[in-house]
């Protein structure tokens, strides 16, 4: 992985880094636009960073667009093999070869982001909660160029699973919640219930940024317990019994996930959450993030388990 990073002056070697930084200071002094002088710190910084990304002169946005098309090119030559493939035997046999790469490839993206984004920091901020900006800047324009050619990627891979998946919506999916199995009575919530949350869940296939998903899983379960809360206050409880029922354990928030699940509908999910876990660098699951990517793979992985437990169990009658 430090080939493509080094490529790019981005390399784990110190001399890799300074060179770059010293041509983006360079740039800078000659063409950064002077009305961003005027501007406040954290106006600064949005605009300073908005700029790099949009000159393409700029060696920031070189760096950047020469690494987006190499994990493209990279990403087709994977998925142009699949299409090769005539039989389903021929695509099987590809799968560790396809496996493989794409960890590598999830692997130097997660790199060069987070390599680019220290030296966008060092740049730029002067502050440790000015951090955000350039995280949030990279994870909205670094990934658009190729992850629809990734997920493209995992979705074959996932395809066993999604198969089942899509089976088990095909006989659930129109299920009424009050015939979902373990959802007490209590959270059943009266017409179409915790649509919010659906929709939060359905967003995550709608952007392109990482930081974004995660922002979106980590709403998912916020979602859920304030669909609880506002029915219960609409209905007439106090604040304080609408925020005692609406405190969910584990019991109660795995079968009220799964119903949500059901009623989004939505297999490339499978592949979309497998995307976040691998691009992600370990310190990054073991916060509030990692807890609710973990929360919400396991409900998938609930149900497809149930699924092929009950589809074994018929092929064996």
């Amino acid at each position: 992985s430090s080939g493509i990073n080094a490529e790019y002056g981005l390399g784990s070697k110190t001399e890799h880094v300074k060179k770059f930084m010293t041509s983006v200071r360079e740039y800078d002094v000659q063409h950064r636009p002077t009305f961003i002088d005027t501007l406040s710190e954290n106006e600064t910084i949005e605009a300073t960073l908005s700029w790099c990304f949009k000159d393409t002169a700029h060696p920031v946005s070189t760096a950047m667009g020469n690494a987006q098309f190499n994990f493209y090119q990279r990403i087709v030559l994977l998925n142009k093999k699949l299409y090769m493939a005539s039989t389903q035997e021929e695509k099987e046999a590809l799968i560790p070869g396809i496996q493989a790469e794409v960890e590598a490839i999830t692997g130097d993206v997660s790199e060069f982001v987070s390599n680019l984004c220290r030296v966008l920091f060092s740049l730029y901020c002067n502050n440790e909660e000015s951090w955000i900006v350039p995280q949030t800047k990279l994870s909205d324009q670094f990934y658009k160029p190729f992850l629809a050619q990734l997920l493209e990627t995992y979705n074959f891979l996932n395809q066993e699973d999604m198969v089942v998946f899509r089976r088990y919506i095909a006989e659930h999916g129109q299920v009424e919640i009050q015939n979902f199995p373990n959802i007490k009575q209590k959270y059943h919530l009266g017409e179409a219930p915790y649509q919010a949350a659906i929709e939060c869940l359905l967003a995550l296939t709608e952007t392109c940024s990482p930081l974004t998903k995660f922002r979106l899983l980590i709403s998912f379960g916020e979602t859920i317990m304030n669909c609880i809360k506002d029915f219960y206050l609409q209905s007439g409880h106090s604040e304080e019994e609408a925020n005692e029922v609406s405190c969910l354990g584990a019991d109660d928030l795995m079968p009220i996930s799964i119903y949500i699940v059901t009623r989004a509908a939505r297999p490339e999910l499978v592949s979309e959450l497998q995307f976040l876990n691998d691009v992600s660098h370990e310190d990054d699951l073991t916060g509030q993030e990692g807890y609710c990517l973990a929360t919400v793979q396991s409900t998938f992985a609930n149900i497809i388990g149930r699924e092929r437990e009950s589809q074994n169990s018929s092929s064996a009658l």
